[in-house]
C-alpha cells in the first residue's frame, strides 16, 4: 500500500511501533481483551476471526478458550504486527492460530466461516464502518457473536480526555489545515466525533443485521511508575497517530503540558493514575 495515502501512513505508524505495542510498562490492552472475551463468551471447538490482532492481546486467551479443537485467525494490515504475532505463536506451540496480512475491512473467508469476530481498539479507526459490519454478519453462522471495543466517542480530539490526560495539548500543537491536503482520512479524525456519535455504532450494528446488541461502558485504568511514562505508553499504541502530527519543535512543550496535568494524579503505591473509558458492543447472529 501507498505509504503516502491515509491508508498507508497508519499502517506505517503500526509498523513502527510493533516492536512496543503492548509491551510497555502500562497495562491496557490485555484487559481490555479480557473484558471483550468475557462479553462474546468463547467456547471449546469454536473458530474465531480477529480484526486487528495486532501482537494478540485478543488472539492468544481466545486460542486458549477454543483449544484444540477449535481455531482462531488474527488479521493485520501491517505487516510487522503480522510478523510478530506470528513469531509468538510458534514460540507457544499454538497449532490453532493463523495470522494473516489482510484489510479488516473486507475479511477475505467464505460466508459463515466463523462462531466469534472480535475486534479490539481497531474497527473504530476504519473510515466504511457500514460495509466492515456487513461483512462481518456475512461471515457469522447462526447463533454467531460479534464483540468490538472502542473508546467511547468523545465530542471532539480536543475533548477526548483520559482522565487527567487531556489529549487538547496534542490537537493544539498540530496544523490540521495541512492534513487535510496530506492525509485527508486522518484530518477527518479533528472535526466533530472523530470515534462516530454516542449511539451510532449501534444502530449500525442493527443496520447490518445484527440482534440484540448491547453496549456496556468500563473506565479502564492507566497505571504507570511516573508521568513521563505513562506518557512513553501513548508513544506505544494507536495515539502515536497523532503524536507523529505534533511538529519536533513542539512536542517538549506539549509533554511538559501534559506531564503537569499528570502531577497529583496517584495511587496509594505512588503510581500516575489516569483512566480510558471504553465501550464493548455486543452484537448476535440468528
Amino acid at each position: 500500500m501507498d505509504g503516502r495515502s491515509g491508508e498507508g501512513r497508519f499502517t506505517g505508524v503500526f509498523d513502527r511501533l510493533a516492536d512496543v505495542y503492548d509491551a510497555a510498562d502500562v497495562e491496557f490492552f490485555k484487559p481490555v481483551a479480557r473484558h471483550l472475551l468475557d462479553r462474546v463468551a468463547v467456547q471449546p471447538g469454536e473458530r474465531v476471526l480477529d480484526i486487528g490482532c495486532g501482537r494478540g492481546a485478543v488472539l492468544f486467551p481466545a486460542a486458549a478458550a477454543v483449544g484444540p479443537a477449535g481455531a482462531v485467525v488474527g488479521v493485520d494490515l501491517a505487516p510487522a504486527m503480522v510478523r510478530a504475532a506470528t513469531a509468538e505463536a510458534l514460540r507457544r506451540g499454538l497449532a490453532n492460530v493463523t495470522v494473516l496480512e489482510m484489510d479488516g475491512q473486507r475479511p477475505g473467508f467464505e460466508p459463515a466461516s466463523f462462531d466469534v469476530i472480535t475486534g479490539s481498539m481497531s474497527i473504530g479507526l476504519f473510515p466504511d464502518l457500514p460495509t466492515a459490519l456487513g461483512n462481518y454478519r456475512a461471515l457469522l453462522r447462526p447463533g454467531g457473536r460479534l464483540g468490538i471495543s472502542a473508546p467511547v466517542p468523545p465530542a471532539s480530539l480536543g475533548a477526548w480526555a483520559l482522565g487527567p490526560l487531556r489529549l487538547r495539548h496534542l490537537v493544539d500543537a498540530i496544523d490540521t489545515d495541512a492534513l487535510v491536503a496530506t492525509s485527508p482520512r486522518l484530518a477527518r479524525f479533528f472535526g466533530d466525533f472523530p470515534f462516530g456519535r454516542p449511539g451510532e455504532l449501534v444502530d449500525l450494528l442493527g443496520a447490518a443485521g445484527f440482534v440484540d446488541v448491547s453496549e456496556h461502558r468500563v473506565d479502564v485504568p492507566l497505571v504507570a511508575p511516573s508521568p513521563e511514562q505513562l506518557l512513553e505508553w501513548t508513544w506505544s499504541n494507536g495515539l502515536r497517530i497523532f503524536w507523529e502530527q505534533v511538529p519536533e519543535h513542539r512536542r517538549a512543550a506539549v509533554t511538559e503540558r501534559l506531564v503537569a496535568d499528570l502531577a497529583g494524579h496517584r495511587d496509594a503505591e505512588g503510581n500516575t493514575v489516569a483512566v480510558y473509558l471504553v465501550s464493548f458492543y455486543l452484537a448476535h447472529v440468528r
